[in-house]
């Protein structure tokens, strides 16, 4: 969700007619508090979209050619290169052999893809002739009870030992 809402505010300030810093700030926080009213748990919401604000604020700074046009042209750039390297991440990730050593036991909750993700690259490790033999400990959130059970039964698939999971309520 905060790739999500920057890869949003960026879409936003890409169609935006806003010629000042000034307008340019107030749009994009105006936009964020939206986005925020929009969803029941907006945490992980409000820290793309502060961490947007942030990176606007300390970039934009007046250049040599006095030109917002060209600040934001940079916005934009910097704003869609961010976005498409967090997002590749994702899939990308390679810091499961730090996680999931041979034998060890994994305790995680919620429905996080990352960690769907890091997991799932444990599993395919191990199917594919890896000597990484692993089992979770999986804590179920009812708020995400469908991410949480399309991660465990994923798991199971490839055949990582889901030993429980528990509800938390």
């Amino acid at each position: 969700m905060p790739v999500a809402a920057i890869e949003a505010l960026i879409e936003l300030l890409a169609q935006s007619r806003a010629d000042t810093v000034y307008e340019t700030l107030d749009l994009v926080k105006a936009q964020s508090e939206y986005l925020k009213s929009q969803i029941p748990n907006s945490i992980s919401l409000s820290a793309g979209t502060d961490l947007f604000q942030r990176y606007l604020i300390s970039s934009l700074k007046p250049t040599s050619t006095g030109s917002f046009e060209a600040i934001r042209q940079h916005l934009l750039s910097n704003g869609r290169l961010f976005v498409s390297r967090a997002k590749g991440a994702r899939s990308g990730l390679l810091l499961w052999k730090a996680f999931c050593e041979d034998g060890s036991v994994v305790l995680t909750h919620g429905g996080s893809r990352v960690v769907g993700t890091l997991l799932s690259k444990a599993a395919e490790a191990s199917a594919s002739g890896g000597n990484v033999r692993f089992k979770v400990i999986y804590v179920m959130n009812e708020a995400r009870s469908t991410e949480s059970k399309a991660v465990v039964s994923s798991l199971r698939e490839k055949g990582v030992p889901v030993l429980r999971y528990l509800k938390v309520l």
